[in-house]
C-alpha cells in the first residue's frame, strides 16, 4: 500500500506550535516551513486541505524534521518536502524547493493531483 509523507521543516511540541503559531502571524514571510504555512491558518488545519486529504486514495501522514530517527534518505532531505512511500520502495514526490514555490494550497493541491494522477 502506497502512502505519502509529508516532512515538515518545524519542531513538534506544543512550545513549539505556539512560537510557529505567532511567527506565522507577526512575520509569514521569514517562516520556514511554506507546507504548514499554506495548509494551516490561524485556526488550525485548512478545511479544503483536509478534504482533499480525504479525498484521495492514498494513505498521508505528516512528520516533523525532530521525529525523523532512523532512515538516512529522510534525515538529508531538504525541508519541506513529500515522499511517496511504497512496499519496497521510496522516492521524492516534491521537493523543497518546489513546495517552497507554491504560493497557495490551490497550487500544493493541483500539483498533487497531477503527480497522483501520473502515478496511477
Amino acid at each position: 500500500m502506497s502512502e505519502i509523507i509529508f516532512i515538515y521543516n518545524a519542531k513538534s511540541g506544543m512550545v513549539n506550535s505556539l512560537i510557529d503559531w505567532a511567527h506565522k502571524i507577526v512575520s509569514p514571510d521569514t517562516y520556514e516551513c511554506s507546507l504548514c504555512g499554506i495548509t494551516y491558518d490561524n485556526l488550525g488545519r485548512k478545511a479544503e486541505w483536509s478534504a482533499f486529504l480525504r479525498e484521495i486514495k492514498i494513505k498521508s501522514s505528516f512528520i516533523y524534521k525532530d521525529q525523523i530517527i532512523n532512515d538516512q534518505k529522510l534525515k538529508d532531505a531538504s525541508l519541506p518536502c513529500a515522499y511517496l512511500k511504497k512496499p519496497n520502495d521510496m522516492k521524492l514526490l516534491i521537493s523543497s524547493e518546489e513546495m517552497n514555490s507554491y504560493k497557495n494550497l490551490n497550487e500544493l493541491i493541483d500539483s498533487l493531483r497531477k503527480k497522483l494522477d501520473e502515478l496511477s
